[in-house]
């Protein structure tokens, strides 16, 4: 497992522990239970010795889609706390393919989660600038079936890359009731290299609830070369587009 410790001495190194600086030690939590994102995948599988263009705008995935959760907290006390993420996309699609140079028609299954969970540290008095570090799984599971012969057959390269990460978060509340929300992060592990960049606002309707839009941009490059004996072992994928939620606070934020 490579760059894994890198991302994670990055984090500690940029945590100074300031006991003065301490403001209160006030729970607080928010949580955006389904947020919506537009987003465009753009990148490359690869299956043995071939490498597969992919290429799929909103419209592609919205006609598509099988299957779709997400998921978004954080909570702390004082400068301190913990962030997590999950989102999930199924796709399913029948098709044609070409397999043992054989034509056969089948369903193309394509699922993919990522998971992040990270603590976080509020670096400035005002609390609008933090520290971020943790660990993201990206999950790949592209799965062909198809009847040949009159048996049915499965093809499963299904993996899992798991990574270190660490950034910076940046979120002046520019008014009373509007916020900015910028993140960007880097790192390393199973992959070569993953990194996520997030900016966009927050309206802030209530105290306890805000409407979020915002532009988010993730990656992954596995960095490895498939071969034969490893079939679908390399990939490199962007997701970037719009992305919409509520976010549901607790606490003083």
């Amino acid at each position: 497992m490579r760059c894994l410790v890198a991302p994670a001495a990055f984090f500690i190194a940029l945590l100074p522990l300031s006991a003065t600086a301490q403001q209160g030690d006030d729970w607080y939590i928010t949580l955006a239970p389904m947020y919506l994102s537009a987003a465009k995948t753009d990148g490359h599988l690869t299956a043995g010795s071939k490498t597969v263009p992919v290429f799929m705008d909103f419209k592609d995935t919205a006609s598509n889609l099988s299957a779709a959760f997400s998921v978004h907290f954080e909570g702390g006390k004082g400068r301190w706390g913990v962030a997590s993420d999950l989102n999930y996309m199924g796709l399913s699609t029948e098709s044609t393919f070409t397999v043992l140079q054989a034509t056969v028609e089948g369903e193309f299954d394509y699922n993919q989660t990522v998971f992040e969970l990270a603590g976080t540290y509020r670096a400035s008095a005002k609390r609008n600038f933090g520290l971020i570090g943790g660990l993201r799984t990206f999950t790949v599971g592209p799965k062909v079936s198809f009847t040949r012969n009159q048996t049915r057959e499965v093809i499963d390269t299904s993996q899992t890359s798991a990574n270190f990460f660490a950034g910076f978060t940046y979120r002046p509340r520019l008014s009373d009731k509007l916020s900015l929300l910028t993140r960007a992060d880097i790192g390393g592990g199973d992959a070569h290299m993953t990194w996520s960049a997030t900016v966009g606002g927050e309206y802030r309707f209530k105290p306890w609830g805000g409407v979020v839009v915002a532009y988010k941009g993730l990656g992954i490059d596995s960095g490895e070369e498939a071969t034969a004996e490893t079939i679908g072992t390399g990939f490199h994928m962007t997701y970037y587009g719009p992305t919409f939620g509520l976010n549901l606070h607790w606490g003083k934020q």
